[in-house]
C-alpha cells in the first residue's frame, strides 16, 4: 500500500483526495459485487457495527498511515504501524478473548525482530516527529478496528461487511477533504494508476480477505500473519525505486516469513485437532469465497 500511495504522492496526488477517491471507487466495486451476489442483507448489528468501523476505524488508520507518509520513509512508517499485532494481541488477552500461547508470543516476538531488521535497515530519511505520531496513531486505530471487528464478522458475509466498512470509510474521509477544500484530481495518469492499485488490491481484495482471516484464526493469529506487507513492501520498493537490499534485510525478511510458516503450522493443528483458540464461538456454515491471483 505504501508503494502505491508513494508513487501517486510523485505524480501530484494529495493524501486526502487520494483516500477520499479509493474509499468512493472500492465502495462502488464492492456494492456491484453484492448485487451480483444477491446474498441476504445483514443483521442490524452488522451494519451498524460495519459502519462504525468504517467511520471511526479505517478511516483514521488510514489518514494516519497515508499522512504519516508525506514526513517519514514508507520503511519506517510501516515499522510504527507494524506494532499493532501486539497491540492486538495484548487486547485480544486483556478482554478475555484469547488465552497467552507461548507459540503464538514467539512468533509475535520473531516477527517483530525481523521487521525491526528489514525496516530499520532500510530507513534512510529523519525521524520526524509528526510523522511517528501520525504512524503510532494509525497503529492504536488499526488495533481497535481489529478488535471490534472480531465481534462483527462472525454471521457477516464479507463482501456485504466489506462494502459497508468502505462506504463509512468513504464518508468520513470524504467529508473532511470537502470540508477542508483539499479535493483536487489535477494529477498525473501515474496517480490514477496508483489509485487503481490502492483500490483493487490494498482495499478491495486486502480488506474482503483479512475479514476471512479474522473469522478462521482470530484477531492476533490474522494480525501477525498480515504482518508480512511490509517485508514484501521493502522487496517492492526494491524493484520499483531500484533501492538495495543488504545481508540485515534479508535477515529480517527471513524472520517474518519464518514466524509466519511456523504460526500457520501451529494454526493447522489447533484446527485439525482441539477447538480454536479464540473465545468467539464458531460461526455457522457457510460459503467462503475463492479469490484467484
Amino acid at each position: 500500500m505504501a508503494i502505491f500511495a508513494k508513487l501517486a504522492y510523485d505524480d501530484g496526488a494529495s493524501t486526502a483526495t487520494l483516500l477520499t477517491l479509493r474509499f468512493l471507487f472500492a465502495a462502488a466495486v464492492l456494492w456491484a459485487i453484492v448485487a451480483v451476489r444477491r446474498r441476504p442483507r445483514p443483521s442490524r448489528r452488522v451494519v451498524i457495527g460495519g459502519a462504525g468501523l468504517g467511520l471511526f476505524g479505517y478511516s483514521l488508520q488510514a489518514g494516519g498511515y497515508f499522512a504519516a507518509l508525506n514526513h517519514l520513509d514508507a520503511s519506517v512508517t510501516a515499522l510504527v504501524l507494524y506494532t499493532y499485532p501486539a497491540m492486538v494481541f495484548v487486547g485480544a488477552v486483556a478482554l478475555g478473548r484469547e488465552p497467552w500461547s507461548t507459540p503464538k508470543l514467539g512468533a509475535l516476538v520473531v516477527t517483530a525482530v525481523g521487521l525491526a531488521l528489514v525496516l530499520v535497515g532500510g530507513a534512510t530519511g529523519s525521524l520526524n516527529a509528526t510523522g511517528l505520531l501520525l504512524a503510532a496513531g494509525a497503529a492504536v486505530a488499526y488495533s481497535t478496528y481489529i478488535l471490534v471487528a472480531h465481534t462483527v464478522v462472525a454471521d457477516a458475509d464479507p463482501f456485504w461487511l466489506t462494502a459497508i466498512v468502505v462506504t463509512g470509510a468513504a464518508i468520513s474521509v470524504g467529508s473532511f477533504t470537502l470540508i477542508t477544500g483539499q479535493f483536487d484530481t489535477g494529477f498525473g495518469a501515474g496517480a490514477w494508476a496508483a489509485l487503481a492499485g490502492l483500490v483493487l488490491i490494498s482495499t478491495i481484495l486486502a480488506i474482503t480477505t483479512f475479514f476471512l482471516g479474522l473469522e478462521l484464526v482470530g484477531p492476533s493469529t490474522a494480525s501477525i500473519v498480515s504482518a508480512v506487507e511490509p517485508a514484501f513492501t521493502v522487496a517492492l520498493a526494491a524493484v520499483i525505486f531500484g533501492e538495495t537490499l543488504g545481508a540485515i534485510q534479508l535477515l529480517g525478511g527471513a524472520l517474518v516469513l519464518s514466524a509466519v510458516v511456523l504460526l500457520q503450522l501451529r494454526v493447522g493443528r489447533v484446527t485439525s485437532g482441539a477447538a480454536p483458540d479464540h473465545a468467539a464461538p464458531a460461526p455457522a456454515a457457510r460459503e467462503v469465497p475463492q479469490h484467484t491471483s
